[in-house]
């Protein structure tokens, strides 16, 4: 379908039908014989079949949020430099939630050295966006009330 690389959303396409990607998305999302890493894995790579969309780019790292993806981390933190200011603050979103504690994390009542990593590899990729001059305002704002927060080891610059 010629429509399927637009970045307009759904409702402009003239057959009132969602694009591939919306398709897939809730493909993945609705299907419940899917793991949560299976989820991942599944929406990371649609993430990077639709990297020059910004829409889609959005929608799926919104649904990425809601499943903490530690393990996606390194595959998302290039976000943090797209041109889009939307990108941007949904890859603020899964990265905030990608540093929370794992399951495993809270069993355990302390956090693994593995997972510290990929939270440093995170908490660096923020910072180098808070003090890029060419952050938008938008998406500093986006920082300052989704991240700093709840991550005061960030740096205040």
């Amino acid at each position: 379908n010629a429509n399927d690389s637009v970045t307009s959303n759904a409702s402009n396409l003239p057959d009132g039908t969602p694009p591939k990607w919306a398709k897939s998305l809730i493909a993945i999302n609705d299907n419940l014989e899917n793991s949560r890493e299976d989820k991942i894995s599944k929406l990371v790579a649609l993430s990077k079949q639709n990297e020059s969309n910004p829409d889609a780019l959005k929608a799926i790292l919104i649904s990425l949020t809601v499943l903490n993806p530690i393990e996606a981390a390194d595959d998302l933190i290039p976000y943090l430099k797209n041109t889009n200011p939307k990108v941007q603050i949904a890859t603020l979103g899964v990265l905030h939630n990608a540093s929370l504690l794992t399951q495993k994390e809270h069993e355990l009542k302390r956090s693994l050295s593995e997972n510290e990593a990929i939270r440093k590899r995170i908490a660096d990729a923020v910072n180098e966006l808070k003090v890029d001059p060419n952050t938008t305002d938008e998406v500093k704002q986006a920082l300052t009330s989704i991240y700093t927060p709840s991550h005061p080891s960030l740096k205040d610059k």
